[in-house]
């Protein structure tokens, strides 16, 4: 019976099957890795494909949650540590010591940190129009209408009479 090499590949790493030995084996920096489990293999190649990433310094919004990207909220400096096959990414804020899912982030630099600044400012000057719209807003007078319906039905009665 003829043996038969499996290959197969993940993340552009070529993974063999020994059928004779019934190991997975896969060469990295040099080293053949062999283990009895594929997903062990897979695993070691995650591992390896990580430590490969180069970490990213970003601004990110200082708030957590769905609605974390709301107009005219602070910014704090973090660091891209992992981005994952669909993109998602994971980030570590200043000061802080666990990793944590990000749904947006500011590429670190002079530009966007003037921009993030004006960001504020123009946020700011518009809450305070609309505080000031809603203060000139509250002056105007406002019809009566029951003082219309009423006059309206007193003078309807007078014509009646």
């Amino acid at each position: 019976m003829e043996i038969q090499e499996i290959l197969y590949q993940y993340h552009g790493h070529q993974i063999r099957f020994d059928q004779e030995k019934e190991d997975w084996y896969i060469v990295s920096n040099f080293k053949e890795q062999h283990h009895k489990s594929l997903q062990a293999i897979k695993n070691f190649i995650d591992r390896m494909n990580k430590k490969e990433f180069e970490r990213v310094p970003v601004f990110v919004p200082k708030s957590t949650g769905y609605f974390s990207h709301s107009r005219g909220q602070s910014y704090e400096d973090a660091t891209i540590t992992s981005v994952g096959i669909d993109g998602t990414i994971f980030i570590v804020r200043e000061g802080k010591k666990s990793a944590e899912h990000c749904r947006i982030a500011y590429i670190k630099n002079a530009k966007n940190k003037a921009l993030i600044y004006n960001i504020g400012l123009a946020y700011h000057a518009k809450e305070k129009a609309e505080k000031e719209y809603d203060a000139l807003r509250a002056k105007l007078e406002v019809v009566d209408y029951e003082a219309l319906i009423k006059k309206a039905l007193g003078a309807n009665k007078d014509k009646e009479t």
